[in-house]
């Protein structure tokens, strides 16, 4: 695959802010990629080790410049993930203004966000519920919650030729950046739930 054949803004991509949300699967440690601003009803989930390849997606390096630094043997696997990311509009480009328009255009018509759409930003650990009708307050504790997410199974070659490249080289050249954590093997839908 080249990277010729990519759209303009996927040629250098750049992330937007996510939320890193810890995921456990079969024993292993997956991190879900939630949006703020939750314009795609599902989170992406990734291995943790594709975290250092989002740091270059600042929308400076293009993805052959960024496979260079990382020294991957094949471009594929970077490709893969810079298109996923897209597609969950986790990128800036066409793709997020449309899930933007289109949650714009949701609200106007609702004329009201949905109930519990703060719930992403967490509970307020200082806040106190009533605990019964005497007025006596009890501290809120956090419920757990299904979320829907989109699940990444394998660790991709792009992780893996992650593990391989230096610590020093990979800290050195990753420039300071506003995001999360990724990666980029097959999608799939699941459930995970989350605390």
């Amino acid at each position: 695959m080249s990277t010729a054949n990519l759209a303009e803004h996927l040629q250098r991509p750049a992330l937007r802010r996510v939320h890193p949300v810890p995921l456990q699967k079969d024993n292993q440690v997956f991190l879900g990629l939630q949006d703020p601003c939750m314009l795609y009803p599902q989170m992406m989930v990734v291995p943790p080790q594709a975290f250092q390849v989002m740091q270059f997606f600042n929308g400076e390096r293009s993805v052959d410049e960024i496979a260079g630094t990382l020294k991957l043997a094949d471009i594929n696997p970077l490709i893969e993930l810079v298109k996923k990311l897209d597609e969950f509009g986790l990128l800036w480009g066409p793709t997020c203004e449309t899930l933007e328009d289109k949650k714009k255009s949701d609200l106007q018509t609702a004329g009201a966000f949905a109930a519990g759409a703060t719930r992403s930003l967490g509970e307020d650990p200082g806040r106190s519920v009533p605990s019964s009708r005497s007025g006596s307050t009890r501290p809120r504790t956090p419920r757990s919650r299904s979320r829907s997410a989109a699940w990444s199974p394998a660790i991709s070659t792009t992780a893996a030729a992650i593990r391989s490249t230096p610590p020093a080289t990979a800290r050195s050249r990753r420039p300071r950046s506003r995001i999360a954590w990724s990666s980029s093997a097959p999608i799939t839908s699941v459930s995970a739930t989350a605390s």
